[in-house]
């Protein structure tokens, strides 16, 4: 037996001790825990504070003009679908359908023969059936070269015929766009946040084909000149 002296003996444990744990006899040499390692200072903590609150002010300022936006990409998808639906359902059924615009934001959809309304279409807050001054007023420059763009004219259907302006539009079975004689029916269809040129949107209807196109209007922050592309 050999015997050893209580120094010796707790100089051997700690010797054992060592190597099962290096990181705990790592830190035991250094004077820390290793609870105290996975800690945050006040600094850091206050750091990150600071970016989640400034995150949270930028969304917040944003968050209004990101809305509008959805809205009238909303809007116009709504009224483009509604044409597109009516036209649709005139091809499958084999009959007449009328789309009716009522302003400032309501379109109905009604099967002519029977005068059932199929579909009620109400435009998101803040959007409405709208020319807004400034657009582009010419042939030329309007979309399709339909109508003038005239302001008090947000829906401008008829063109070329007797009747024109807010008239029903009737999809027949072949897909066509006419009016309340038979007649093809070109028009066009503008929308906008009131008082807001550059939040203009439009849309076009070919009546030979009943085709819909979408349109969204640009404004050159320099120069003030507005013009329209198909989206």
């Amino acid at each position: 037996m050999i015997w050893h002296t209580c120094k010796q003996q707790m100089a051997a444990n700690t010797h054992e001790l060592a190597p099962t744990c290096p990181e705990k006899w790592s830190l035991a040499k250094a004077g820390c825990s290793s609870g105290s390692a996975k800690g945050f200072s006040l600094i850091e903590m206050i750091v990150v504070v600071a970016i989640i609150t400034i995150m949270s002010v930028l969304a917040i300022i944003n968050l209004p003009p990101a809305l509008a936006g959805m809205r009238l990409s909303s809007a116009l998808n709504m009224t483009g679908e509604a044409l597109s639906r009516a036209r649709g359902s005139a091809y499958a059924n084999r009959c007449v359908y009328r789309v009716d615009f009522t302003l400032p934001n309501n379109i109905t959809v009604t099967q002519q023969a029977t005068g059932v309304v199929v579909s009620q279409v109400v435009l998101p807050p803040g959007v409405r059936f709208d020319a807004e001054p400034g657009i582009p007023n010419l042939v030329t420059t309007v979309p399709d070269g339909f109508g003038t763009g005239a302001n008090n004219l947000p829906i401008d259907f008829g063109l070329n015929l007797a009747a024109a302006g807010n008239i029903p539009v009737y999809f027949y079975p072949d897909g066509s766009a006419r009016d309340a004689n038979g007649a093809i029916n070109n028009g066009i269809i503008y929308l906008a946040q009131p008082g807001n040129l550059s939040s203009s949107r439009a849309i076009t209807v070919w009546g030979l084909t009943g085709r819909v196109k979408r349109w969204v209007l640009a404004v050159n922050p320099k120069t003030g000149v507005t013009s329209w592309g198909q989206l």
